[in-house]
């Protein structure tokens, strides 16, 4: 949604920042303008038909990819008499697991990961340069 009301606010952009819209043809579509139907949607296809050949392939022939998808350890028998010696979350909750433990009170720790999800739903907002595109502006 929040997409949808930027869009709207800023309106479709090119890379160049050039409103294209100025000079149109006797059909009313814009000169310097490609349509979207047929040419990007065959490019959306093409690398969805291959996204989805590199997912089958690994979900297929190598579901656990030697530990990387899933950890060594969910492959131990379980014994509930024994916990294991270093208990760590994996690699993509490690920031919010840094978060929490990072502030002694675990309110202001859930806080301050809801916050780290939120924010760069703003930038959209916090932008006001006039000139949208990022080849004319610096590298930080």
């Amino acid at each position: 949604a929040l997409h949808i009301v930027a869009l709207h606010r800023v309106g479709s952009n090119n890379p160049d920042g050039i409103d294209i819209k100025k000079h149109k043809g006797p059909d009313g579509h814009p000169l310097d303008g490609v349509p979207f139907h047929p040419y990007y949607t065959v490019k959306d296809l093409f690398g969805v038909g291959v996204w989805l050949t590199i997912f089958v392939t690994i979900i297929f022939y190598a579901p656990t990819m030697h530990g990387v998808f899933m950890e060594r350890t969910t492959f131990l028998a379980a014994n509930p008499m024994v916990s294991l010696p270093d208990v760590t979350p994996p690699w993509y909750l490690s920031p919010y697991y840094a978060m929490l433990r990072a502030v002694p009170n675990k309110y202001y720790g859930i806080a301050i990961m809801i916050t780290s999800v939120l924010l760069p739903l703003l930038l959209p907002w916090l932008d006001r340069n006039p000139v949208r595109s990022s080849r004319y502006r610096p590298v930080y």
